[in-house]
């Protein structure tokens, strides 16, 4: 099953810190860009100060993919002054829009300042799972963050996107193991699972072809310093 990456002309990417969200975004955005020319990256985290996906903007900007965040003479800043050429591409519905928003109700305020220019029939929002870290092990510490980051948006929480891994130390047995974590986290939550996202290394593997949902292969970018 192959992912859709036309279904929505907005996809919001969340999730709590660590989750990945930034890594799938950038790798997301990539294979948009196979299908829409016209594709915009737009970073709304100003809440975490690593793992951004403004941070990739030179490697996104020769794929050809717009990079928005803040305003362009403080773009390396934490400031929450966001370039006002996200409003025209939220507006300009030519355009394919991948958004990298905070994990947090304070972070996810971000895309309630641009609500207004996010019709509900335009946009999905997926919740990035790593059932390996803390706080997003089980659906009674994910159901609350997932309400307050809906209630701060003002955007409804549409799928999740299971992508359990521990960096470089993950398995294939991790991954098959936390995705059915990630499962039973949506069945209690009555979401679907838009997509497993794994590394590349990994999708040949023939267990992940047991695996219902479609996969997201990453190729990551985004590397700790101890790696």
């Amino acid at each position: 099953m192959a992912i859709d990456y036309a279904q929505k002309r907005i996809t919001i990417f969340t999730g709590h810190y660590g989750s990945g969200k930034t890594e799938i975004s950038i790798n997301y955005a990539l294979r948009a860009k196979d299908i829409c020319a016209e594709t915009t990256l737009v970073d709304l985290d100003f809440v975490n100060p690593y793992f951004r996906s403004r941070e990739a903007k030179n490697f996104l900007d020769k794929a050809g993919i717009t990079v928005l965040a803040s305003v362009e003479d403080c773009f390396d800043t934490d400031l929450p002054a966001f370039s006002p050429r996200i409003n025209g591409v939220l507006k300009n519905h030519a355009a394919r829009v991948i958004i990298d928003l905070g994990g947090d109700e304070i972070g996810a305020r971000a895309a309630g300042r641009f609500r207004n220019h996010i019709s509900d029939d335009a946009y999905e929002m997926f919740f990035v799972i790593n059932p390996f870290r803390p706080f997003t092990t089980g659906v009674t510490e994910v159901r609350p963050i997932l309400e307050r980051i809906e209630a701060a948006s003002r955007l409804k929480v549409t799928a999740l996107v299971s992508n359990p891994n521990l960096l470089s130390e993950t398995t294939l047995a991790d991954i098959i193991a936390g995705h059915n974590k990630v499962l039973e986290m949506a069945r209690s939550l009555e979401l679907p699972v838009k997509f497993l996202a794994v590394e590349r290394k990994f999708t040949y593997c023939s267990a992940l072809k047991a695996i219902s949902q479609p996969v997201l292969e990453i190729d990551r970018s985004m590397l700790a310093p101890w790696e």
